[in-house]
């Protein structure tokens, strides 16, 4: 018996550190996806992640984020590595715990493995442990709190109860969809205190008050991103059809209706069973005998909550990622069901299922590109094919490009270039139009792009193709600008303002050559290109983020950059400026930047 425990060990550490390398292999090398980008720039690398210092925004995972920036002052600016570092190391946290609930409550080789196979191996799940995301560091917080319920509701040892409340508000921080599960599990904890008739209410009083504190101030956090309109990702209805079909889809491979609704049924048999069980004798002692009971509890207990949220406050359902503690939870719920039943009619089903896994993981094996994010995939061949234009150019040429890939562009590039591209989506709604020299688009989203471009590479993966220009648009000299060794810490430093009146109704080109030196890190530092409409309306806007493009420029770095306008209407009001939006010294070492008006006269818009 002892022998056969030991191998079942050594199985278990040898599958959880096979896949904790692939991790690491992945981590290392597959591209930033956009989410990302904008962790790491905003609010890790800038040490920007306390609420409301900076861009306010649900992405914002508080924990992750100044783990994040802890680590990044640490092992310093390595992508796209350096996001994904505490991801990582959750890792280990994921599988200690998943194994120690495994061995702890499991009465069967088989209900131990039911519970650890999905957990280690399910592709979508452990994607988020290899990306720059809070999720995967808060399924494994959740796996360790639930850990310590567990042990509490068997064996009432207080510091079991402060270890499971520690784990799920760090948890929490990592991700605020866990607000109800960390609710519900305090209320687990509470209920057992008063059944058990412990005469140490004090300490429960304690809990109360912190778990008030941590866990209040998340709940006023997230109604204060609801309030100015942060808390937008997911759906308005169908929480069955959208909502999990969308988790569904990512982790099952399908979204169809019947299936849904006989998981949503399987579940809901399972939560019934598991309220009829606490209710029937003693609650307390029903915790204590069998307290894998809490899988169904806070399962069905944080679905009860979502539905209300969305009934009461408007609260959207969440969708994907934001409900990936669902499959730990409903993995749970399956071994507390097995064990309390032993149904062996459902081990073959169950089988097949748990199975179903590792070898989609094994299939889908790859350390070039996420499974999940395929459509941010910048195929590598794209760049070389910029790089070999701007090797017989002085200056890069303009690119065309979705902003959501806009970001990923700028980090994926190789590193410690001369010069800076950056895609310029026309944020203002002139996405694609017909003046930049290249474009990346899926053309089949696009399909008047090509009246105008030819695809010189296609990325089968990501469905994007690199475009280039029939024809290279003619350009006619209009000014240029020079500065050379000035300080400033204004938060404009104008390049073209107010230009001249020939440009109405055309396209300019800035083509820009400049050495900055910065004390810190560009924070914020970014080329804009504006423009107005004789009304005073913004009718065009484009930043090109130093930080993202340029990388390190401590010590005065040239680079050579390229940025447009499509349409001039009012020269008095367009132009070309350094925005410093937290007003940091930095000095100009030297910057020669020339004007010109583009022969473009027809702007392409998708239908």
């Amino acid at each position: 018996m002892q022998s056969t425990s030991k191998i079942e060990q050594y199985l278990a550490f040898a599958l959880f550190a096979s896949v904790f390398v692939y991790l690491i292999v992945r981590a290392v090398n597959v591209q930033l996806v956009h989410d990302e980008v904008v962790t790491y720039f905003i609010y890790m690398h800038h040490g920007n992640w306390w609420p409301f210092k900076n861009y306010v925004d649900a992405n914002n995972h508080l924990l992750f984020s100044a783990l994040g920036n802890l680590f990044s002052s640490i092992v310093g600016h390595h992508l796209p590595l350096t996001p994904r570092v505490p991801s990582l190391l959750a890792f280990p946290v994921l599988a200690i715990y998943s194994w120690k609930i495994a061995k702890c409550f499991g009465t069967s080789l088989f209900n131990r493995w039911l519970f650890i196979i999905p957990l280690a191996t399910a592709p979508y799940f452990i994607e988020f442990f290899a990306l720059g995301r809070g999720y995967g560091l808060s399924m494994a917080f959740l796996i360790a709190g639930v850990f310590y319920l567990l042990r509490f509701l068997r064996h009432y040892q207080i510091h079991q109860s402060y270890l499971s409340l520690l784990f799920l508000t760090l948890a929490l921080y990592s991700n605020l969809t866990l607000i109800f599960i960390a609710i519900i599990a305090f209320s687990l904890i509470a209920f057992q205190w008063f059944a058990t008739k412990k005469e140490r209410h004090s300490q429960l009083l304690l809990q109360f008050v912190l778990f008030g504190i941590t866990t209040g101030w998340a709940v006023w956090y997230s109604l204060q991103l609801k309030s100015i309109n942060k808390l937008y990702y997911g759906y308005v209805d169908s929480f069955v059809q959208k909502s999990l079909g969308s988790l569904s889809e990512l982790l099952l491979f399908t979204k169809e209706p019947a299936i849904l609704w006989a998981l949503t049924i399987v579940f809901l048999a399972i939560f019934v069973f598991a309220i009829v069980y606490l209710l029937k004798g003693n609650i307390g002692q029903n915790l204590k005998s069998r307290p894998t009971v809490a899988f169904p509890v806070l399962f069905g207990g944080s679905i009860c909550a979502i539905l209300l949220a969305n009934l009461i406050l408007d609260v959207r359902f969440p969708s994907d990622r934001g409900l990936l503690y669902f499959f730990p939870l409903f993995t749970g719920s399956l071994y507390f069901i097995v064990q309390k039943l032993n149904l062996k009619v459902v081990s073959i089903p169950l089988l097949a299922i748990m199975i179903l896994f590792p070898v989609s993981l094994a299939l889908d094996m790859n350390t070039t590109h996420s499974l999940f994010w395929n459509q941010e995939r910048i195929k590598p061949a794209f760049h070389q094919k910029i790089d070999s234009y701007i090797e017989n150019n002085e200056f890069p040429p303009p690119i065309g490009g979705k902003s959501i890939l806009a970001t990923v562009w700028s980090v994926s590039k190789p590193q410690n270039t001369t010069y800076v591209t950056d895609l310029q989506s026309g944020n203002m709604g002139f996405y694609p139009d017909s003046v930049a020299t290249f474009q990346l688009a899926d053309t089949s989203e696009y399909p008047s792009i090509l009246r105008h471009y030819t695809v010189i590479d296609h990325d089968s993966l990501s469905s994007l193709s690199l475009l280039k220009r029939n024809q290279k648009l003619e350009k006619t000299f209009v000014e240029d600008t020079t500065y050379t060794n000035i300080k400033r810490e204004q938060i404009y430093t104008d390049i073209f303002k107010g230009i001249d009146s020939s440009t109405i109704g055309k396209a300019v080109l800035l083509e820009a050559e400049i050495t900055l030196k910065t004390n810190t890190f560009t924070t914020d530092l970014q080329v804009i290109a504006s423009a107005q409409k004789p009304s005073g309306e913004i009718s065009y806007f484009e930043g090109l983020p130093f930080d993202l493009t340029a990388g390190e420029m401590q010590n005065g770095k040239t680079v050579r950059l390229s940025m447009y306008i499509p349409r001039i209407m009012d020269p008095t009001k367009s132009g070309f400026y350094i925005l410093n939006k937290e007003k940091r010294t930095f000095e100009i070492i030297d910057l020669n930047a020339s004007l010109y008006t583009l022969n473009e006269t027809q702007n392409i818009h998708a239908q």
